[in-house]
């Protein structure tokens, strides 16, 4: 991922479509890394829009979305049937 400057000020850390495979030691397998809509903000500390996803290799999946002041939602698909089990909310000073 990266951070560059966007139209109007706005600072854009990932851009839709960016995705990227990872190996995780403790995982047993690959995470698979999906942004459907860009990260971005007008700070380069907080973002304000955005959303991504990430899919282990059994389907589970963590789905992070990006609103106003840096709020974040993550819905968790702990079966992988595609359906969100639950959310948690937080916000992205938490997640650094």
């Amino acid at each position: 991922m990266r951070s560059a400057k966007a139209a109007a000020g706005q600072v854009t850390y990932a851009s839709a479509a960016d995705a990227m495979s990872l190996a995780v030691s403790g995982v047993g397998g690959t995470l698979s890394v999906n942004l459907s809509a860009a990260i971005q903000g007008l700070s380069t500390d907080v973002p304000d829009s955005g959303a991504l996803r990430v899919v282990a290799d059994d389907r589970t999946s963590l789905a992070l979305t990006v609103s106003d002041g840096g709020a974040v939602t993550l819905g968790v698909d702990a079966d992988g049937d595609g359906k969100v089990d639950g959310t948690i909310p937080t916000n992205w000073a938490e997640l650094r």
